[in-house]
């Protein structure tokens, strides 16, 4: 599943880029490490792989962190942890791209990959933002895992 949902974001990865330069897309959970999160345990406590049969991505853009500080200095994003915001309340430059982008991935997901989780009939997808700073802090979590789109 991950080769299939790749191949779809790698399709919007250069439109993601010329919206937020420097830029990178990538996604964490099961999709990408195999198992679920520590909090999503079975009912006798053991952990939980990842299910092909009904799961989504976890996405986000990786803001380079001078970006973010400029949209910080703007008042566009937060100055204070944890460096991130849902797309769908971002308001900075090319915003309206890349929720169009966000919607195009979904409607891609939804018929493409089978199992992905779908809302309305599309697949059950958003992306968020955040900074390179916040990435490092996420991956000193125990078991956090992302995968990165080339």
């Amino acid at each position: 599943m991950q080769a299939k949902v790749d191949a779809i974001l790698a399709k919007y990865k250069a439109q993601i880029v010329a919206a937020v330069p420097g830029a990178s897309v990538q996604y964490r959970g099961s999709l990408a490490s195999g198992w679920k999160g520590p909090h999503k345990l079975s009912a006798d406590g053991s952990a939980l792989r990842f299910d092909p049969t009904s799961f989504d991505c976890d996405a986000f853009i990786e803001v380079p962190s001078a970006t973010w500080t400029g949209w910080a200095d703007q008042g566009i994003v937060s100055k204070d942890p944890p460096f991130l915001v849902k797309l769908d309340l971002f308001q900075g430059p090319g915003a309206a791209q890349l929720r169009g982008i966000q919607a195009a991935i979904a409607r891609d997901l939804g018929a493409q990959v089978p199992g992905y989780k779908k809302v309305r009939g599309v697949g059950d997808f958003k992306f968020r933002l955040q900074s390179t700073a916040e990435s490092a802090h996420q991956m000193k979590e125990p078991c956090e895992k992302s995968s990165s789109v080339a």
